[in-house]
């Protein structure tokens, strides 16, 4: 008897990038259609480029794709009906006609299935570079903002978030007012996702110091997991009298850790206090705090719960709260304005239970942002506040 499929019966097309080796770097579709494949999706496979190797090889040889040869195989599965595609995934695309050939095809799939809203699904991955470093032509960077509001779900890197200033393009020409959930690895992506949303919610304001973390060889490295937050006071990107850290437990190397949480802006709210006040006194304690009026960014570390119930994280510690008791909070916080979240410090299954306790629960507890977010429905407040609020 054969195992039922990991997920529902779905036709995907992926378009991205293929290598004829992966050795080391299993990128585009040479790991994509492995893993749909894997989980039982039925996937079309529609290569952009054919390079013998990953570019980060000193050297490499193969083919890309124009516009017309990516149209061109679309209408084959088209002319043939075999285009009745679920859901859309798309990596890299080389060159501007090429990325706005794919969006094309998307937009054709999303009319084919006007009549069943929510039937097709496109995955956009604006593939553009990293690390500060530009690796496709500049002309591709308007294409993909073109393009921007007919995807359901897109995902960038810090780099490519960044750039084109798509977080404001979402914002300002769109109305979008929820636009970033990212579920990430180190903390340290808050700081780059806060500087995105700045620059639609203008903040005109004054967590740790990195010289309390063994000091900072250089300014780069001054920035990490445990002084995002002192950055981020520091560039103007948190209004000083609404911040708070809630569920805070640890061994304290000093009174001075109070007073680097307060220099941030940051009121604390202690995990054990939930004893005392139980979960609808924390939530009354964020609420007086944070208000409901202005934009809010959760940024949420898996390490709040308890290791019990989250042991795949860098930092575990005793004391957290648990599951049910985080959720309960979270959606005590209906109220608040909220604009974007992040859920970090997920570390990878291996340090995890056989029951995935703690993927699970970050699932869960994204659900739950989600939903708040939803109840608060597409004209927020938040649309109708000044530019120059805080954060």
């Amino acid at each position: 008897m054969s195992a039922a499929p990991i997920v529902p019966p779905t036709r995907i097309l992926a378009v991205a990038s293929h290598v004829v080796s992966g050795r080391n770097s299993y990128v585009g579709n040479k790991v994509a259609v492995f893993v749909l494949q894997s989980l039982g999706c039925d996937t079309a496979a529609l290569n952009t480029v054919q390079f013998s190797n990953h570019t980060g090889y000193r050297h490499w040889t193969g083919t890309k794709a124009t516009a017309q040869e990516i149209s061109d195989l679309y209408r084959g599965l088209k002319d043939n009906y075999i285009n009745d595609f679920d859901m859309m995934l798309s990596g890299y695309i080389p060159g501007a006609e090429g990325v706005l050939a794919v969006g094309n095809i998307a937009k054709e799939l999303k009319e084919k299935n006007k009549q069943q809203p929510g039937s097709f699904f496109w995955v956009l991955d604006p593939v553009m570079g990293d690390n500060g470093n530009l690796y496709v032509s500049e002309d591709v960077v308007p294409a993909y903002k073109s393009l921007l509001s007919y995807a359901d779900l897109i995902i960038p890197n810090q780099f490519e978030a960044d750039l084109a200033t798509a977080i404001q393009t979402l914002h300002t020409k769109h109305n979008v007012p929820h636009v970033i959930i990212t579920l990430g690895g180190d903390h340290t992506i808050t700081l780059p996702l806060l500087r995105s949303i700045n620059r639609a919610y203008a903040s005109d304001s004054r967590s740790g110091k990195p010289k309390v973390f063994g000091g900072a060889p250089s300014e780069v490295a001054s920035i990490n997991h445990g002084t995002y937050f002192y950055h981020a006071a520091q560039e103007g990107l948190l209004a000083n009298d609404t911040n708070i850290h809630a569920g805070i437990r640890t061994t304290l190397s000093g009174p001075s850790d109070y007073d680097n949480d307060g220099y941030c802006g940051f009121e604390i709210v202690e995990a054990r206090e939930i004893d005392k006040i139980g979960t609808d006194g924390i939530i009354k304690k964020i609420l007086d705090r944070v208000g409901t009026e202005k934009p809010v960014y959760l940024s949420l570390d898996i390490d709040t719960l308890d290791p019990a119930f989250a042991p795949a994280t860098g930092t575990p510690e005793t004391g957290g709260w648990s599951t049910r008791e985080l959720r309960t909070i979270i959606r005590g916080l209906e109220d608040l304005n909220l604009i974007a979240a992040d859920i970090v410090e997920v570390a990878k299954p291996a340090y995890d239970t056989n029951a995935e306790h703690t993927t699970m629960a970050a699932a869960d507890v994204l659900f739950e942002i989600m939903s708040i977010m939803v109840k608060k429905g597409p004209l927020s407040k938040m649309v109708k506040q000044s530019v120059n609020e805080e954060l």
